[in-house]
């Protein structure tokens, strides 16, 4: 069984060129002016064993599912985003469908990594693409310009 965290590490390396680093929840605690108390560094765990023309195939791939393949959708967020959909059997013989989803954005420059992982979804292909795409749609926020 492969969790979300480990999914989001996976994403994170390929986005960075490579380095697997050990995830943490919280960048830093501070006091109530905002005066760091404690900040916690990355610390890299492990590489991936892939050249850099590799990973620049990985990488353009996993854009490509977004311009033209099953995560179209999120073109309309204010960075590209490079993201591989997938779907996992499960039950017996394979009765039921989990959706999977993983992303990182911006394309050009990563600083955030997603995984969204929904079991037994029926017949509800996107579902997992959908939740992402309302995630990044908070997280990028700032940058939705009004339509006026």
């Amino acid at each position: 069984m492969v969790t979300p965290l480990w999914l989001s590490s996976y994403v994170s390396a390929i986005a960075n060129g490579g380095t697997f680093y050990k995830p943490f929840l919280v960048k830093k605690i501070t006091d109530g002016g905002q005066k760091p108390i404690q900040v916690f560094e990355s610390e890299e765990l492990a590489r991936l064993p892939f050249d850099s023309k590799t990973m620049d195939i990985v990488r353009e791939a996993m854009r490509e599912v977004v311009v033209s393949g099953t995560a179209q959708m999120l073109n309309s967020l204010p960075v590209k985003v490079a993201a591989k959909t997938g779907t996992a059997e499960v039950g017996a013989k394979g009765s039921g469908l989990n959706s999977v989803f993983v992303a990182y954005a911006p394309f050009e420059d990563p600083e955030i990594a997603i995984s969204v992982v929904i079991e037994n979804i029926g017949q509800k292909q996107g579902l997992a693409v959908l939740a992402a795409k309302q995630f990044f749609e908070k997280y990028f926020g700032d940058l939705i310009l009004p339509l006026n």
